[in-house]
């Protein structure tokens, strides 16, 4: 899988993405060219020809709701994810689920400002092209569990898709046993002007804020100080990376992240980790 990653295919993608000149939640999503609109049915088609490929493996919808009146969306405004699953081929662990998700809106600095350019070729249409080609590429293949390859919206505007699917996972008892956020991924070149090729930051969050007085006890008894779900998760992907690909040194960075998975009410069997380059 890994030889059959397409650096080629990426930088079209993030090409692609930033060419709809904005993709903010509050934008056209009628316009062909430009806008939400646009950019959500290019990936929704993009996903639907993996699907096609795939002989019934990946499937492929739109996630669409209403997202009420707030501090950056004054008027109520339609937000779509759009989600592939690639459903897990063995019935005793298809129903235990994997996501790997970007999100695929834009803004400017001014978060209400939906007629200016802006492209976001990093944040975040670099995670959502690795998210696409991570889908094109698995999609040949079968796995025992089910992967979901999700592009969210309204994120820039406060999590708005990531909440709605995290919500509607809870309800459902949806057993999500881990989660990679992808936001600006593959950036060399730092703010310090260093250029850095070859280390790939991953993000695990700790233990859980609201764990109980007597969770935190058996933690530390345990010595479990910087342990979590998470942060074990961000362990496997260094130790799978250093075999796999051992030129790239992986950072285990010990943050917090805000993500979908965390949202969920099973602490115990949620990971969520987030990916920069």
């Amino acid at each position: 899988m890994l030889r059959d990653i397409s650096a080629r295919n990426i930088e079209q993608s993030i090409t692609t993405l930033a060419s709809f000149g904005t993709r903010h939640t509050l934008s056209s999503q009628t316009d062909p060219n430009r806008g939400i609109g646009a950019a959500t049915n290019w990936v929704f088609d993009q996903f639907s020809r993996y699907a096609a490929d795939s002989n019934g493996r990946l499937t492929v919808e739109r996630q669409t709701f209403i997202q009420t009146p707030g501090p950056r969306n004054p008027e109520p405004v339609a937000v779509t994810n759009v989600i592939a699953t690639l459903h897990g081929s063995q019935p005793e662990s298809a129903d235990r689920i994997y996501l790997v998700s970007g999100h695929l809106d834009s803004r400017c600095t001014n978060v209400l400002d939906f007629t200016c350019d802006a492209p976001g070729a990093d944040d975040d249409a670099s995670g959502v092209a690795a998210v696409l080609e991570l889908a094109r590429v698995m999609s040949k293949h079968s796995f025992d569990a089910t992967i979901k390859f999700v592009a969210f919206s309204g994120e820039e505007q406060g999590l708005f898709g990531s909440t709605f699917f995290a919500n509607q996972a809870a309800a459902a008892h949806m057993n999500i046993a881990g989660m990679f956020s992808n936001d600006i991924v593959g950036s060399s070149l730092g703010m310090n002007g260093v250029r850095d090729r070859r280390n790939l930051r991953v993000f695990a969050q700790g233990p859980w804020a609201n764990e109980t007085p007597q969770e935190a006890a058996i933690r530390r008894t345990m010595g479990g100080e910087n342990d979590s779900p998470p942060r074990q998760l961000a362990r496997f992907v260094r130790e799978a990376a250093q075999a796999a690909v051992p030129h790239m040194n992986v950072w285990i960075i010990s943050g917090a992240t805000a993500s979908c998975a965390e949202r969920t009410t099973d602490r115990s069997s949620t990971t969520a980790t987030r990916a920069s380059g």
